[in-house]
């Protein structure tokens, strides 16, 4: 039985973040990179699980802002 590796590597992930890997590192060093990384040897890495609960709160967020009020009679 293989297990899958619970991270990814940041390099592969930064375009969903709409930055570059070198402003990436930079906002990580900053602290204002939107989820934490980790450092795995050499490489910098993020959690798959915050990656998902990350984009899932920005989804819910978003929709959250396209609902219309309702008006009462």
């Amino acid at each position: 039985m293989t297990m899958e590796c619970p991270w990814v590597r940041l390099r592969d992930v930064v375009h969903l973040f709409g930055v570059s890997y070198e402003t990436a590192k930079n906002r990580i060093y900053a602290q204002t990179f939107p989820v934490p990384v980790l450092r795995e040897g050499k490489l910098l890495v993020v959690d798959k699980a915050v990656i998902e609960a990350y984009f899932q709160a920005q989804r819910e967020r978003d929709m959250a802002r396209l609902r219309l009020p309702t008006v009462s009679p």
